[in-house]
């Protein structure tokens, strides 16, 4: 065939498709000079039966491209993993072959693997041949500065990786081994030196330097610009690099890595996947490695691209929906990859194009830029449809597609992340997705201003908090509009501006107006401060003032006055033009944005979008968490992860009527460190769709993940849009229980964005307010209502508290075994009373306890006068000596872990004694008792007189039938969406959980029958019973029955409290 373009292999796959069996295809050209080999694959939505999709919806094309004349190892070796032996092989077994050797994400972590085994090699061998160099910007040692030797071997990296796309495209003097024949050519001389003589000389005296068309000493190389190739080191400073760093020869060099992949020259989509190194593949593997390093500091996933997809579709549709007036369900189909735009009218499509023009989107926790180019790529496929009906058809690789790809990088994407090296790596993400579509070479953008590294959330000048006040975003003065506009002039040349000189010069010029831009927003922040001072003065002074009042008065007036002399001081450290800047301000840098009078008055992004940091902030230091409860005090929480004040500064962000979507955990959604975070959600948005993922592990750690869209400004009644854990479950595991498969899920999500939408479903809204959210199955919240209406809280049915077990603070000490409690009461009788049979929560099962033979060392605090001992009243060592006489096995026991005992916190009077406790008497009364955590609910009724741990906790009460309904299937499906899952998925019973629930009081027979219940044999008769206590029709139970299938079936209970004790 001449002609191999995608949309050619794919019209020829159909008709193949039309007949049953599974396929490979391979294509060629005429001269047999290109192949690709096609492995097609049917996906279908969730709602596929219902609907009749086109001929293309769904089918899924792997390919690999080889040339047969220069097969690079990684087409060998999938043409090895595919290749049928014998004389009669097996179709199936050929078909699984192919699957697994065409799957991407098994190719992506094989490159991964060994990108990182380079990425290592490299850093080191710099780090040994350079041990006094200094290099960028503050000239840091190489080998004492583990971030700067990191930064340059990244940066090395990515501009040989870059050059080894454009080497692709011809770009390098037509010669796609331009890089290998370089080598060659440059070491054949004794002493010549690669990177001194070659690689030099190319990064930057050719690439970085416009010639005026004239070709280079390396032939025809292009000018790219970008600041890739600047040069981050004076000429004066000498690189040692020897050349087996580069040999192609050479196992385990650069060249040698790299030249066993086919980089391919196409951005993969959701329909069309290379099996080869893609610039999607690409920052998969980056961020992989910033994961590998630093994921338990930074807390950062990579998004699989059909989710960002997903999120890119949902937030762009919705904001052309309102600048256009076309409904969502309209334009939805434009985003696919096929789409037909038949259903436009010209002037439609002439508003699209033009609500496409003025869209800004933030990614706040950039990352490698993954979001950003998928929202890219999103505009381009609803551009390419809109421009369709007006008669332009761009086809894939048009000059069309890389001019409006650099329009929308120049004026509508943004970025930010604290880490330089992200910032970098989104930078290249962004120019090879320009290379990908451009036919000629021409020189890449400065992107310094849309990509910036910075703390994005906090905002700090010179390492410190940005102070705050209430007129925290300034309005339209005129001085501060103009330095404004003065900036966004200077962007807009800056972008495009090829001359490196000239570059340093707008870089200054930028950076003064920053300045003056940021001490007029300073000035005006304390001329309010010092008019808020002022008032307070009078008011201070007013001898008519009560004294309590003035006391209030003058601490607010000493709050304002301390945030002004820190106002002040920050003026002073960015005026000083001397110094960087030393401030990252969403104002300032993106003052074009958040302070535009084009934009109707109401500044801030169209779109926030993104992945933010998954970080428990008790780990962060003691300064920034206090500057993250002073910068958001509605949501501040000292158990609250970082991706909480993600949400609230997404919103601030914001214009009134933008769009957040994120995909965090769901964690915010139910447990108490998310109130704050639930409150200013549903006071200052609306809440638009939620797709609940739970564990479903979309990434490779367990993190429960949701997407939430909302729509900031009027808060809406009404529904709210949800996909459920359960519904996605259903569709993922085709109906089976049980854990999925992680490749089941992997190959479930690669088209997420076209099969989940079959599984939206409507709630009331209410479910997503400031209470806990709930994103269930519509028909399972009504079963939930039905429960909360029609009973009472527990807290109402039994007046008596939930209890918890025994705190010791240190269990290890206290806790002993039979053997031990056997040899102190037989050497000392009187220490019997002092040792107390005990369970633990691992001992608890449903219904029952076993025998643990286990005990605790009981002696209560001499400052409870019920347990006076014949040491209370005495000092501390005269005490010691009465309890180590009176009980010497004991103290003897306690003695082996003196020290941790004195540290502890929860302790008596004396170090051996325990915290007080004014209900050891409960412990002996017939009580309902549970463990902390299960998979299931583990009550069981207990009439022993024992005591437990701290994780056990228990209800003292003659109410039996109570038993019995928690531990039916229909209070088990009310756990599961009310109570918390810890990190590990298991349930949380603690007792203000369980005190909630709601119960219907049964009548004297029902409470006999329920009462009857002492294990599972009769389960099914007591499920039916709780049924009919709360009036389940058919389905409902239906549903409660399918929800809790399989689940008293393993051993999850008992694992679960493995942590407990």
């Amino acid at each position: 065939m001449r002609d191999l373009h995608a949309a050619t292999l794919r019209r020829v796959t159909e008709q193949f498709l039309k007949r049953p069996g599974e396929y490979l295809l391979t294509f060629a050209t005429p001269a047999f000079d290109r192949l690709v080999f096609v492995k097609p694959r049917r996906e279908r939505s969730a709602d596929a039966e219902a609907t009749t999709p086109k001929p293309s919806s769904g089918l899924k094309l792997g390919k690999l491209s080889i040339q047969p004349s220069r097969p690079t190892q990684h087409d060998l070796s999938v043409l090895r993993e595919i290749a049928v032996g014998g004389t009669s092989p097996d179709p199936s077994a050929a078909h699984l072959k192919q699957i697994t050797a065409f799957n991407v994400e098994r190719v992506t972590r094989r490159f991964f693997e060994e990108y990182k085994r380079l990425f290592d090699h490299v850093r080191a061998t710099i780090a040994a041949e350079n041990p006094g160099a200094r290099i960028g910007p503050h000239k840091r040692n190489l080998t004492g500065d583990s971030q700067s030797l990191h930064a340059f071997t990244q940066r090395l990296l990515g501009r040989i990786i870059f050059l080894y796309f454009i080497q692709k495209k011809g770009w390098l003097d037509g010669n796609q081994d331009f890089l290998p024949d370089l080598y060659r050519r440059a070491t054949e001389h004794p002493g010549a030196n690669f990177y001194r003589d070659a690689l030099e000389p190319l990064f930057f005296e050719v690439l970085n330097t416009e010639r005026g068309g004239q070709d280079s000493p390396f032939g025809s190389v292009p000018y790219l610009n970008g600041s890739l190739f600047e040069r981050e080191y004076p000429l004066t400073t000498v690189l040692n690099l020897p050349n087996s760093l580069f040999d192609p020869k050479a196992t385990g060099s650069i060249l040698n890595v790299l030249g066993g992949y086919n980089f391919t020259v196409s951005e993969s989509s959701s329909l069309e996947q290379e099996i080869s190194l893609d610039p999607e593949m690409l920052g998969k593997v980056f961020e992989n490695m910033m994961e590998e390093e630093e994921a338990a500091q930074s807390g950062t996933f990579y998004t699989p691209r059909s989710i960002v997809q997903f999120m890119a579709e949902e937030t762009l549709t919705r904001y052309l929906s309102d600048h256009t007036g076309i409904s969502q369900d309209r334009l939805l189909p434009l985003t696919a990859d096929d789409s037909d735009p038949h259903d436009l009218t010209l002037a439609e499509a002439g508003q699209i194009i033009q609500a496409l023009e003025g869209v800004r989107v933030l990614d706040p926790a950039v990352g490698t830029a993954s979001m950003l180019v998928g929202f890219l790529n999103a505009m381009i496929r609803v551009r390419r449809s809109a421009e369709a009906k007006r008669g332009i058809h761009a086809a894939e690789g048009s000059p069309a597609l890389a001019q409006w790809k650099r329009q929308y990088i120049q004026h509508s994407l943004y970025g930010v992340d604290i880490k330089h090296e992200a910032i970098e790596i989104a930078r290249l993400r962004l120019w090879l997705s320009l290379v990908v579509d451009a036919q000629e070479s021409e020189p890449l953008p400065n992107l310094d201003y849309k990509l910036m590294a910075g703390d994005g959330l906090l905002e700090t000048v010179d390492g410190a908090p940005f102070i705050r006040v209430e007129q925290a975003v300034v309005g339209d003065e005129a001085a501060i509009a103009d330095k404004a506009r003065a900036i966004e002039a200077k962007h807009e040349e800056f972008f495009g501006e090829q001359r490196p000189e000239q570059r340093r010069v707008l870089r200054a010029e930028i950076q003064a107006l920053e300045r003056e831009l940021f001490k007029a927003d300073v000035d005006y922040r304390i001329k309010g401060l010092d008019s808020q001072i002022r008032l307070l003065d009078r008011q201070i002074a007013d001898p008519h003032q009560a004294e309590r009042t003035r006391g209030t008065l003058t601490k607010r007036r000493t709050a304002l006055a301390d945030n002004m002399g820190r106002l002040i001081d920050q003026k002073v450290k960015v005026w000083d033009e001397q110094e960087p800047l030393p401030f990252f301000l969403h104002n300032v840098h993106f003052a074009e944005v958040m302070r535009h009078e084009n934009r109707s008055g109401n500044g801030g992004f169209d779109i926030v979008i993104g992945n933010p940091p998954y970080v428990s902030i008790g780990n962060m230091k003691a300064t920034y968490k206090a500057a993250l409860k002073q910068a958001f005090p509605d949501v501040e929480s000292g158990r609250a992860d970082l991706y909480v004040y993600f949400y609230q500064k997404g919103l601030n962000l914001l214009r009134e009527g933008g769009r957040l979507a994120y995909i965090t955990p769901n964690r915010f959604m139910k447990i108490d460190y998310g109130e704050g975070i639930r409150k200013v959600i549903a006071d200052k948005a609306t809440v638009e769709i939620v797709v609940d993922f739970g564990h479903i592990k979309v990434f490779d750690a367990h993190t429960f993940p949701a997407i939430v869209v909302l729509r900031k400004g009027e808060v809406k009644t009404g529904h709210v849009s949800i996909i459920s854990e359960q519904s996605l479950r259903r569709q993922i595991n085709r109906g089976a229980g049980g854990e999925i498969p992680l490749y089941v899920i992997r190959e479930a999500l690669q088209n997420f964005h076209i099969s989940s939408r079959g599984l939206i479903e409507e709630i009331d809204v209410k479910f997503v307010g400031k209470e806990k959210w709930m994103i269930e199955d519509a028909r399972l919240l009504n079963v939930l209502s039905k429960m909360m209406a029609r009973g009472k809280p527990l807290s109402e049915i039994v007046s008596n508290k939930i209890l918890s077990g025994i705190k010791t603070g240190l269990n290890e000490a206290f806790i002993i075994d039979k053997e031990t409690r056997d040899m102190i009461i037989k050497n000392n009788p009187q220490s019997e009373m002092y040792v107390k049979p005990f369970l633990r929560g691992r001992d608890i099962s449903r219904w029952s306890s076993k025998e643990a033979n286990f005990y605790l060392i009981v002696f209560p605090t001499s400052h409870d006068e019920t347990y006076k001992n014949s040491w209370s009243s005495l000092e501390s060592k005269a005490a010691e000596k009465v309890f180590s006489e009176e009980h010497p096995q004991i103290y003897e026991i306690l003695s082996l872990h003196r020290e941790k005992l004195i540290k502890r916190g929860d302790k008596g009077k004396f170090w051996w004694e325990l915290r007080p406790c004014s209900y050891y008497d409960s412990f002996t009364k017939p009580r309902i008792s549970w463990g902390k955590y299960g998979s299931s609910p583990r009550f069981f009724y207990d009439i022993d007189s024992r005591l437990y741990v701290n994780t056990v906790y228990f209800l003292n009460t003659d109410k039996k039938w109570i038993l019995s309904m928690l531990n039916s299937n229909l209070f088990l499906v009310y756990y599961r969406v009310f109570f918390n899952i810890v990190n590990t998925g298991f349930i949380e019973f603690i007792g203000q959980s369980v005190e909630r629930l709601p119960f219907i009081t049964p009548t004297p027979e029902q409470a006999r029958r329920l009462e009857g219940f002492t294990d599972d044999s009769r389960l099914d008769e007591l499920n039916a019973l709780v049924y009919e206590l709360y009036g389940l029709n058919a389905g409902e139970i239906a549903l409660v029955e399918e929800l809790t299938a399989g689940a008293y079936g393993g051993a999850g209970a008992e694992a679960a409290s493995e942590r407990e004790d």
